[in-house]
């Protein structure tokens, strides 16, 4: 990549506070199905994707737009270290 002036950049490390899956979808599926017995993975599969189906766009918009930039701001300010909640 050099002839092109193209900066190659480390990949981040993993940041629980950065997944939107762990800041926001699984914790918001798991309340909602939280000790619910399924029969087969397929039944589970397609209640936690039926679980999906209900969570409204603007939620989905707020956690990946206003949410996931907030936190990224936090984490550089923190110089990549963790913090509890914001």
């Amino acid at each position: 990549m050099q002839d092109r002036s193209i900066r190659l950049l480390p990949h981040p490390r993993y940041s629980p506070d950065l997944a939107a899956c762990d800041l926001f979808l699984f914790s918001n599926v798991k309340d909602k199905i939280r000790g619910v017995r399924f029969n087969s993975p397929e039944e589970a599969r397609e209640t936690f994707e039926a679980s999906l189906d209900k969570i409204p766009k603007e939620i989905w918009r707020k956690c990946f737009i206003q949410d996931w930039f907030m936190r990224m701001q936090l984490c550089i300010d923190c110089e990549s270290g963790y913090f509890e909640k914001i």
